[in-house]
């Protein structure tokens, strides 16, 4: 049984991917798993918006899908497509753009905002005054400290009421320009 399945992200996907395998049942599917197979983690080359590539995976078993591609629109394609053909409890996803969450949660997923994750890490980092330049470095473990519960604390949010308001009228086509 796959308790996690990791769907797209390049290689947010499969940093997930490797950091779950460790306390968790992983596989990771994506149009080039290679990074997380080289890791160990169960990788299958898939195209994520393909019903049937998806149907040969089995998630009939999967307790916990997370959508993470680098694109809102692909993102919420794949996630309905789940939430809809398949028998997945929980549905997690990647939203790149603040201003989609509204149209994310009304589809009845959970979502995680990487712009809200990435400003909290940086926040932290910053009201922690870090004068080593590793703590926010791409290979040194900023990345490692992002993730850190105490960092990635509250990433996933429920209140739609948590972004700031703009002025910019709403619009049914998905931005992901972030």
């Amino acid at each position: 049984m796959i308790r996690t399945l990791i769907v797209g992200g390049d290689h947010v996907g499969g940093r997930l991917a490797i950091r779950l395998a460790d306390v968790d049942t992983v596989q990771y599917l994506d149009d080039d798993p290679v990074d997380a197979t080289e890791a160990g983690v169960v990788g299958r080359e898939v195209d994520i918006t393909d019903r049937r590539q998806l149907e040969r995976v089995g998630l009939d078993d999967v307790e916990t899908v997370v959508v993470a591609s680098e694109t809102d629109s692909v993102n919420l394609l794949v996630s309905q497509l789940i939430r809809t053909s398949f028998d997945v409890d929980r549905v997690i996803v990647r939203i790149n753009d603040p201003r989609n969450r509204g149209l994310f949660e009304t589809t009845g997923v959970e979502t995680v905002c990487v712009v809200d994750a990435l400003a909290r890490a940086l926040e932290a980092a910053v009201v922690r005054n870090t004068e080593d330049p590793a703590d926010l470095g791409v290979e040194t473990g900023a990345n490692e400290a992002a993730m850190d519960a105490e960092d990635a604390r509250g990433v996933v949010d429920d209140d739609p009421t948590s972004v700031e308001p703009t002025t910019e009228p709403r619009s049914n086509r998905l931005d992901s320009r972030a």
